[in-house]
This record gives structure tokens, C-alpha cells and sequence, in this order.
């Protein structure tokens, strides 16, 4: 039996729990909790948007999956997504629910950094489902979890993510236009082999490519010379607005500010994180049910990890140069962007195109003139921000690189029709 180390118990969270039944109710906070949890263990510890697409990936699909046998309103992920095949049914009496957040627990062990704050939330909800005890239905619902998560543990190992970590560090080009380190710490490329992980529902990452055909030049009257006056013009003329709404989506996780010589860390959540803050907040606005809140998590987490996926080939392939480095060099040697420049080559946004993605799956659910308010950073004193929909978050997101002066116009544009590409044919492929 697990050891309880606190108690907090919600009167209301005293239900009468059945086994194996098809409209289980229980509060969708219990699982809002878990990817809250996430958010803030990333944000401690500084992941980079990259690998946090894989840690919220795994996990969500583990709890989905288990969810995907109790709700006829889901259907299982497995058969659908590359390499994941179908997974086994509960052989005896589980309360499916305790199974889901069983399932993502495990996961999220051999993910996360953070175990011991896992393992406190878990003891903790262990409490709420403990009257299923004494029938046996608890262990089995435990043991059923685990068993999908050894299976989703075993899949996540097959992604080639563990060969990346062992291919050859990337080396600058000396072709003209290419990325080079940014200032102000002139960091090395990251995870530059990221394209090269298993995606989830795209047969290859070209389908969804977008070509970056502006010829690179020097030439103060060419195409490329304008793109990156533009970037310069808009930093220098930023309203009051623009400038909430950059530092709004920043989202860099991993900052050193400077005092003197002195690197003084500042941790943030990524990308990811401020969607997965949008779909709890949501979530608990529209008292959506525990099955539902799981679905919204789990595709967008697919959209998320795929739409990355894409830009992150484009990113490396067409390796871009960023617009801090071409103005510096040919516009203005003293410019600094508003925001710091993320150590990566330049087309597409990945921020543009991993929120389109994930606002195309929202939309999918809630409708496409949803409208709410993000509270996300309001604890840290930058306000709240209010959409009519999700699409319009997205494009906001995309607005906010190019107020930030981290991107050219090209780049967030095309990302953002990205990420709406790839997040229709992830309702298609998956039969949302």
C-alpha cells in the first residue's frame, strides 16, 4: 500500500466510484494537476521548447490510451500514429480513471527530472480512490496503468531520440546567409538533429515543408536586404502594445540576463508549456469531463510534438541566418532585437507553427469562435491577454516573433500556415 505523506481531500471529491463503467465522473482538475505539474518542473528547471514536446507527448498518450477503452466518445490513438500498435484491454474490474493517471505517472518517470514532486501528487490523488482498496479494483487499475506505460515506455524508446544524442555536433557553414551563434551568449546550435525523430502521423516532414525562396544578398535594393529592414524598422518603432504582446509569448525558457560579467539565470516556461496552461485553464472553465480533458491534452500534444518535428527539419535544412546577425552585419552593428534570439537557424517559426497546430485541434473541440482569456503570466506581472479564438492566439503568437525582431516576416507567416496544414491532417489522420 502506499505510504500517504499529506492529506488533502476536497469534500467534494467523495464520489461513489464503479468499475469499468462508460460515464465515470470525477473532476478534471485530477488531471489538469499533472500537466500543471509539468509546466512547473519545466519551468524550474529550465527544458528547452524542443525536447519539451517529447516529455508532454509520451505521457498524455499513455493516459489517452487507457481513457480511449472507458469513453465511447474516444477512440484509441493506437493503430493510427506510426509504430504504435493496439493495446490491450483491462482483463479485470478497474476504475479507468485512476488507470489514466497511473499510466501517465509511469511515463513521466522516465522523462522528467522532478520525480519526487510525481510522486508526492501521486500519493496525494491516491487518496481520493482509496475506497476501491479493499475490492482489489485499485490494484488492478494501478497495474492495468503501468502495463500501458510500459508498453507507451518501450514505443518512446524506438523514436531515435537516444541517436541523436550521440551524432556529430553541428558545424557552422561558411556559405553566405547561412546561421551562425547569436548574440548575446553565441550559443551552439540545439538539438540539430532533432528532424530526424520518428513523427507520429506524417509519412515524411517534406509534406508539410515550406520553401524559403528568397535569394540571400547583401545588396541594400534586394529582397532579402528588405525583409530585414523591416524587422529593423518595426524594432525601432514598436508601440506600447506590440511590445506586451512579445514579451507576452517570449516564452524562452532558458535565459541568462547580465550584470557586469555575471550570468544571472532566468527560467521561463516554453512553448509548449503556455499551450498546455491554455487547455487547464480552459478545461476548468468548461468543466470539460476527465475523458475530454485527457483528448485535449493528448492531441495537442501530438500536434505540438509533429508541427516541431516539421519546422525543425525546415529550420536545419534551408539553416537560415537569423535577422540580429544580417542587421548587425549590414544594417546597424549596435541593434539588439527586443527579445534574445533562441540558438537556432531562422525558417520556419516553430512557435508559430507548433500554436497553429495546436489552435487548429482546440478549434476542432471548442469551435472556431472560442473565445478566452490567457492568465498564464499573470503571476509574474505580465497581465492577461483575451482572444475570439484560438486562431487568433496563433497569429498573436506569430506577431509576437516579429515585434520581438527574432524572425522575418517570411518566417512567421509560413509557419503559421504550417502549423494549420499540419493540424488539419492530424484531425483527419487520427479521426478527431
Amino acid at each position: 500500500m502506499i505510504l500517504i505523506k499529506k492529506i488533502i481531500i476536497p469534500l467534494f471529491v467523495w464520489l461513489s466510484f464503479g468499475c469499468n463503467e462508460k460515464t465515470k465522473i470525477i473532476p478534471n482538475d485530477y488531471f489538469i494537476s499533472w500537466n500543471d505539474l509539468t509546466i512547473q518542473t519545466m519551468k524550474t528547471d529550465g527544458i528547452n521548447p524542443v525536447l519539451a514536446t517529447r516529455i508532454y507527448l509520451y505521457p498524455n498518450i499513455a493516459a489517452y490510451e487507457v481513457m480511449a477503452h472507458a469513453a465511447d466518445s474516444l477512440t484509441p490513438f493506437s493503430g493510427k500514429i506510426t509504430g504504435l500498435n493496439s493495446l490491450p484491454a483491462p482483463e479485470n474490474k478497474i476504475n479507468y480513471n485512476w488507470a489514466a493517471i497511473t499510466a501517465y505517472y509511469k511515463v513521466m518517470l522516465k522523462l522528467n527530472y522532478r520525480e519526487d514532486l510525481y510522486h508526492d501528487l501521486y500519493e496525494n490523488q491516491y487518496l481520493y480512490f482509496q475506497d476501491l482498496y479493499a475490492s482489489g479494483i485499485l490494484k488492478n487499475s494501478s497495474d492495468y496503468g503501468e502495463k500501458i506505460a510500459n508498453v507507451i515506455i518501450k514505443w518512446a524508446e524506438d523514436d531515435h531520440y537516444k541517436q541523436t544524442k550521440g551524432m556529430p555536433y553541428y558545424i557552422n557553414s561558411e556559405v553566405p546567409g547561412s546561421w551562425v551563434p547569436t548574440p548575446p551568449e553565441y550559443r551552439s546550435a540545439l538539438e540539430p538533429h532533432w528532424g530526424k525523430l520518428r513523427a507520429l502521423t506524417i509519412d515524411s516532414l517534406t509534406m508539410f515543408s515550406q520553401a524559403f525562396t528568397v535569394d540571400f544578398s547583401e545588396d541594400s535594393a534586394s529582397e532579402f536586404y528588405n525583409l530585414a529592414r523591416a524587422v529593423y524598422d518595426s524594432s525601432i518603432n514598436l508601440k506600447e502594445e506590440q511590445t506586451k504582446i512579445a514579451w507576452f509569448w517570449d516564452d524562452n525558457p532558458d535565459l541568462n540576463n547580465f550584470k557586469g560579467h555575471m550570468p544571472v539565470p532566468r527560467r521561463h516556461i516554453n512553448p509548449t508549456s503556455h499551450w498546455m496552461s491554455i487547455i487547464g485553464q480552459v478545461s476548468r472553465k468548461e468543466q470539460l469531463s476527465f475523458a475530454k480533458t485527457i483528448q485535449l491534452y493528448a492531441a495537442a500534444s501530438i500536434a505540438f510534438f509533429d508541427a516541431n518535428l516539421v519546422s525543425w527539419y525546415d529550420k536545419y535544412h534551408y539553416n537560415l541566418i537569423r535577422p540580429v546577425t544580417y542587421i548587425q552585419q549590414h544594417i546597424d552593428p549596435k541593434w539588439m532585437p527586443l527579445l534574445v534570439t533562441p540558438p537556432f537557424p531562422e525558417h520556419t517559426s516553430a512557435h508559430s507553427s507548433c500554436s497553429a497546430a495546436c489552435a487548429s485541434i482546440l478549434e476542432h473541440f471548442l469551435g472556431d469562435e472560442y473565445t478566452f482569456t490567457d492568465s498564464t503570466h499573470y503571476k509574474i506581472g505580465l497581465g492577461t491577454r483575451s482572444f475570439d479564438s484560438f486562431s487568433d492566439a496563433a497569429w498573436e503568437v506569430s506577431l509576437s516573433r516579429y515585434y520581438g525582431g527574432i524572425h522575418y516576416m517570411t518566417a512567421i507567416q509560413q509557419g503559421n500556415t504550417q502549423g494549420k496544414e499540419i493540424g488539419k491532417h492530424i484531425i483527419k489522420k487520427l479521426e478527431l
